[in-house]
């Protein structure tokens, strides 16, 4: 080993095996420091350039002169300075450089007290030799070294953190809010009186938070997305798109959440702004276009008197202007109820394969003559999932309407498939193909594939638009594959849910809304005691209509708003919202009496029992599960 000296005498030459450690002794006793010295120059492989000092300022002279020590080795007792004051005063001179004690005794209290403060360690004269000395050398220095980067990078993180152009929240395992960004400040107009341990849900609207735990993050440990709104602190509110992450520790035990906030008010207002303008523009467009239409029919018709056929000719383009420009504003007011959030689901035990037959059977008059084979693949010959008839079969027209448009040969195929949780439909064609750069468009708006100028088919460049969101709320998927010269496939699934999970979604959205008003929400489950002799008397296909029917009939007998959710088979669930419990009771002896005139009726099974329970929130319980665990729904 080679030691450096500085200040007490010559160097020597340079060790070629590792970068000089720098070292400041700073030691009243000559002796002492010779000592370490030689301790020192016995460590093979390692060099080290010791600087040393008798005295406490002229140990600073050094430190502030010399390059930047890698280590202090000092004695608390010295000409200048005595005891823990020593201590702090190099501890405040040389922020971030390992700093030892070097004791001519051994002092527990003192070596406590010292290291309490910062010191690395604290070590007695007697005791050393050179490999303890070189092993808490370099044990302090690589520490140093970590705890350095450790706070760069806290540093970093902290710069971004404060400077981050979005809200930044953190809430504990409490769901309190414990830290937060310069930016939540701005947005919120709050202050740390107002954020400081204050519950996260003090920040939303009730029905808003509702949301927020519907999404079940802290027990899925997932992310979640969406856009809402936050109260300022005027009260007044702004719309926001929300990130949440939940924070786990090396168990992976939650310990709470981090919410990224940023501010869309201007772009929903102008969104707004759209909607309503195509909204009343469409409304008004309708009447008009229906006068217009019926007029053209009746010239069309001879009803007026006869037509020459050039005049036939015209008014047959005049009509078929007035039906695409009937398509067309449906269409608009179709995208402008979805992205306003007010279509609802009328979802049913529903049928996938009679269902897409029916479809089929519409589409095969254009097939036949376009001369194109269509041909339908179901995984069973009953494949069932929630939802809403009407609006699947607007998709299925959708993308079967758009796959014949773009197949000028070959074929088309309808598949339905059962899979693990979900059920998976997809229309194949041997079309043109899609391009890559329109993929990438492929369900934006007003986007029409493949188009030439001239006679031909023509569309909204809504239809896929409308289909996306008519999927994505039943909390499906959509997709598509394509290859040019070949084809293209869209694909979209439906989840297949469980009884208790289909009620516990139909439940969750009024529970919000009643939870918003502070208002009372009933419920009653009903089950038909003798179903094993209805479904022997009517057919699995029937079922479904008969209860659509039933369904009809109970809301026109009692007239009055409510939800409607059945299993398919013998259980149903009504919601009764702004019904407190003692009034549900005598609704649900109405609604027993109903269902089974209707159903004996129809299925000429008699006598039939209907059985009934009644539960209302908040008396009999405040979230879904707690009254469908009430209701006794598995």
């Amino acid at each position: 080993m080679q030691i450096h000296e500085g200040a007490s005498g010559g160097t020597s030459g340079a060790s070629e095996a590792a970068p000089a450690i720098r070292v400041l002794m700073i030691h009243a006793d000559p002796a002492v420091t010779a000592v370490v010295r030689k301790l020192l120059a016995d460590i093979p492989a390692q060099s080290f350039q010791v600087e040393a000092a008798h005295t406490l300022q002229q140990g600073f002279r050094l430190l502030s002169s010399a390059p930047r020590m890698d280590v202090i080795l000092s004695d608390l007792q010295l000409p200048d300075s005595r005891g823990i004051e020593t201590f702090a005063k190099i501890f405040k001179q040389a922020p971030g450089v390992p700093i030892f004690i070097l004791s001519d005794a051994a002092d527990e209290a003192m070596a406590l007290l010292t290291v309490g403060q910062g010191a690395q360690d604290y070590l007695v004269r007697s005791t050393l030799n050179s490999n303890m000395l070189l092993r808490v050398l370099r044990y302090a220095i690589e520490r140093k070294k970590a705890e350095q980067r450790l706070y760069l990078a806290e540093e970093k993180y902290r710069t971004v953190f404060e400077n981050s152009p979005a809200a930044i929240i953190v809430a504990d395992g409490t769901e309190r809010i414990s830290s937060w960004n310069h930016y939540t400040e701005k947005l919120l107009g709050m202050q740390t009186a107002d954020l400081f341990l204050k519950p996260v849900s003090s920040l939303y609207p009730a029905k808003e938070w509702m949301r927020i735990r519907d999404e079940h993050l802290r027990d899925k440990g997932t992310q979640a997305h969406l856009e809402t709104c936050v109260f300022r602190k005027d009260s007044t509110l702004i719309d926001v798109e929300v990130s949440i992450s939940v924070v786990k520790d090396v168990e992976g035990r939650v310990t709470g959440s981090i919410g990224i906030l940023r501010d869309i008010t201007e772009r929903k207002k102008l969104e707004r702004m759209k909607d309503d303008f195509i909204s009343t523009v469409s409304h008004e467009l309708r009447t008009p276009m229906t006068i217009i239409r019926e007029g053209i029919s009746q010239v069309l018709d001879g009803i007026l008197g006869p037509t020459t056929e050039d005049m036939q000719q015209i008014l047959s383009i005049g009509l078929e202007g007035i039906d695409r420009l009937t398509r067309i504003v449906n269409d608009l007011l179709d995208v402008s109820k979805l992205e306003a959030g007010k279509i609802e689901l009328r979802r049913e035990h529903l049928n996938m394969v009679e269902l897409a037959q029916h479809v089929a059977l519409i589409f095969a008059p254009q097939f036949q003559k376009k001369g194109i084979a269509l041909k339908t693949l179901f995984s069973a010959a009953q494949i069932y999932c929630y939802a809403d008839r009407d609006k699947i079969t607007q998709v299925l027209t959708n993308l079967i309407g758009n796959s014949l448009k773009f197949t000028e040969e070959g074929e088309i195929s309808l598949e339905v498939q059962e899979k693990p949780g979900e059920v998976v439909v997809s229309i194949k064609d041997t079309g043109r193909g899609i391009s890559e750069l329109d993929m990438r468009n492929v369900f934006q708006k007003f986007q029409q594939f493949g188009r030439t100028a001239g006679p031909g088919e023509k569309g909204t460049g809504l239809g896929l638009v409308i289909s996306k969101g008519l999927v994505e709320l039943h909390r499906g998927r959509i997709g598509v594959s394509t290859k040019i010269g070949v084809g293209s496939e869209f694909y979209f699934s439906l989840p297949r849910y469980t009884v208790r999970e289909f009620f516990k979604e139909a439940l969750e959205g009024k529970l919000r809304q009643a939870f918003s008003q502070s208002a009372h929400l009933s419920m009653i489950m009903l089950a038909i005691k003798d179903f094993p002799k209805v479904e022997r008397a009517v057919s699995a296909n029937a079922l479904s209509g008969l209860y659509a029917q039933m369904e009809m009939r109970i809301r026109q007998s009692l007239n009055r708003k409510m939800e409607f959710a059945s299993n398919g088979s013998d259980i149903f669930l009504l919601v009764l919202p702004s019904a407190p419990k003692d009034e549900a009771l005598i609704v649900s002896g109405q609604i027993r009496q109903i269902m089974s005139d209707f159903i004996t009726e129809k299925s000429r099974v008699e006598p039939l029992q209907v059985e009934s329970r009644v539960i209302s929130f908040p008396g009999d319980g405040e979230t879904a599960d707690q009254l469908l665990d009430r209701l006794g729904v598995l």
